[in-house]
């Protein structure tokens, strides 16, 4: 890095004229000391300047795909405002406003380091884990849920919509891990908004991969029985079951559970119906 940029530039600005993909920089002299030859390396340096904690903070709020609230990151990583603060401090964090919160972002260059160190981590899981439960609860609070729509409760599709990239960076962790309980009760959560409104046919595409896992055998009937209604709610919506076509695996809702009341079913134009039962 030349010994202008600093100076000209602050940290935010220059990190975003930069590759994201950490390459070696090319201004300046070569004889500089190695965390001014490479984005990582000053990177690495900065993230030094933290303590334990903060550290800590700093590569857990990377699972965030768009930034978080103050609630999101208490919640996700047990940050403090103060730990907070400090990582505003050393520009590793910079702050994102809306109408109705602040929040805490990181520039993608680092996000992508601190994903990293991350993955290296025994906590990735752990963390991810959390990430996809907390978003599954703020789902559940959306009251997007076709089948079951408390009609006493407002419908949040803003809150669906500003967190929509958590919930595919959710739902795309629980098919790696294969959370596939998780997965089906956040697929179901969230049927409303993006499986509708948005695109039918990518909750279609989330349900059926989440289904086809071979752990889905082992979910609790109930989850299975609620993701299958909304799997038909989004087959109607998206006209892609007029031949009659069965959803993934609906038969072992009733077969490998003696205490499953659910029928196998299909989807059909009008919704949903007992397999074998005719038009």
């Amino acid at each position: 890095m030349d010994r202008y940029s600093g100076r000209i530039l602050p940290l935010k600005e220059l990190l975003e004229r930069l590759d994201p993909r950490l390459p070696l920089l090319t201004g300046g002299a070569r004889d500089l000391p190695a965390r001014q030859q490479t984005l990582r390396a000053t990177l690495e340096w900065s993230v030094e300047l933290l303590d334990g904690d903060e550290r800590r903070d700093l590569l857990q709020l990377s699972v965030f795909v768009g930034g978080c609230t103050l609630e999101a990151a208490e919640a996700v990583t047990g940050t403090t405002i103060e730990r907070l603060a400090s990582l505003l401090d050393h520009n590793l964090l910079y702050r994102t406003t809306t109408t109705d919160d602040t929040g805490y972002a990181m520039l993608q260059t680092i996000r992508e380091y601190a994903q990293e160190q991350l993955d290296e981590s025994t906590e990735a899981d752990d963390i991810r884990r959390r990430h996809a439960q907390f978003f599954l609860t703020i789902a559940e609070s959306a009251n997007l849920n076709l089948p079951t729509l408390d009609r006493a409760r407002p419908i949040r599709y803003d809150i669906a919509m500003r967190e929509q990239d958590e919930i595919r960076a959710a739902l795309a962790w629980t098919l790696e891990s294969r959370s596939v309980a998780l997965g089906l009760r956040l697929a179901t959560a969230a049927g409303g908004w993006l499986w509708t409104i948005n695109n039918p046919r990518e909750g279609l595409q989330w349900f059926e991969r989440v289904l086809e896992t071979p752990d889905a055998d082992a979910v609790a009937p109930e989850i299975r029985a609620e993701a299958l209604l909304q799997y038909g709610a989004m087959a109607a919506l998206a006209r892609t079951t007029e031949r009659k076509r069965c959803t993934p695996r609906a038969s072992r809702c009733s077969n490998n559970s003696a205490t499953s009341t659910v029928a196998p079913c299909c989807s059909t134009a009008s919704g949903l119906r007992p397999c074998g039962t005719g038009n």
